[in-house]
């Protein structure tokens, strides 16, 4: 069947991220990696209106493609993958939550997740200030902006909404996540220092930028880096603050070589050793052994749990 430019464009593109996939899940030796992500594309792909089938047949196409010419040593590993993905396939179970539709949110999440999704940037402010008065911010932030982030999420991947009403509603997320930062209650500032990014290719900045916000909220010093910093400019960084915690954000399975990169490249300076290295995201989340895979030391879901391990 003729696909034409387009359509080969995107089966290009495809293609490329299952191999990608594969390649990580093989390196760490988790089956898992590749089965969320063949569940998670499944789900996004039925959201578009397109058949499940479809990704099973190309998932046989490329098994077949592989195992002709992988090395014998390698092919059988990956051969088990894909097997493994196009069998989750059928499956409810093991299920990622980010390929699931969020539930039991609380109902101010909800109401924020419309009111960004609306564009109502004046609203999103006043909501947030709202909810964080008498409130330690990074609680607010944990059970209000994150799970209204995640309903985002789940229009966009259901294709309820566009990418760029999706970018729209995270700018205003950071637009009032910044506001009501600037209006939080402070602790006395210690004598402690807190270094995060985001790994190479990781542009989603948000959840790092609310977690840089809570230690400086606790007392901390906290140096953002901000999105998709290349593993080489890190230990510049460490050597400039010498921080006693680096905290590092993976949104998807693909950057976790990215953020072992990162973490190898800050234990080779002198001091490396003494440095605690924290692993976040969604992938870190959905992932249990993802911070151990990577050299991490710890991994936390959220800034409250990341402060409570430090």
């Amino acid at each position: 069947m003729a696909l034409g430019e387009r359509g080969s464009a995107f089966c290009h593109q495809d293609t490329q991220a299952h191999v990608e996939l594969l390649a990580v899940a093989v390196d760490f030796g988790s089956e898992a990696a590749f089965r969320h992500y063949v569940q998670w594309l499944s789900h996004l792909l039925q959201g578009r209106g397109l058949p499940g089938h479809d990704l099973a047949r190309a998932l046989h196409y490329l098994a077949g493609f592989l195992g002709e010419t992988l090395p014998h040593d390698k092919r059988q590993a990956v051969l088990d993958l894909i097997e493994a993905g196009i069998r989750a396939l059928d499956s409810d179970e093991d299920v990622p939550n980010y390929a699931q539709e969020p539930a039991g949110l609380d109902p101010a999440a909800e109401t924020l997740a419309a009111t960004l999704l609306a564009g109502d940037g004046d609203g999103a402010r006043a909501q947030l200030l709202d909810c964080a008065r008498g409130t330690w911010l990074p609680n607010v932030v944990a059970r209000v902006v994150r799970p209204a982030m995640w309903r985002i999420g789940w229009w966009w991947q259901t294709g309820r909404i566009s990418v760029a009403q999706e970018h729209l509603a995270t700018e205003i997320a950071h637009r009032a996540v910044d506001n009501a930062f600037t209006h939080a209650a402070r602790k006395p500032r210690r004598q402690r220092s807190a270094l995060f990014a985001c790994v190479e290719g990781n542009r989603h900045a948000l959840g790092m930028r609310t977690l840089a916000d809570a230690f400086e909220i606790d007392g901390w010093a906290a140096f953002n880096l901000g999105a998709d910093v290349p593993a080489a400019s890190l230990p510049g960084m460490v050597n400039a603050f010498r921080p006693e915690l680096v905290g590092l954000s993976v949104s998807m399975t693909q950057q976790l070589p990215a953020a072992r990169a990162a973490i190898e490249a800050i234990r080779a300076l002198p001091d490396g050793g003494r440095i605690r290295i924290m692993l976040g995201g969604l992938a870190s989340d959905s992932l249990e052994e993802a911070w151990r895979w990577t050299g991490a030391d710890l991994a936390a879901r959220d800034a409250p749990e990341a402060l409570a391990a430090t």
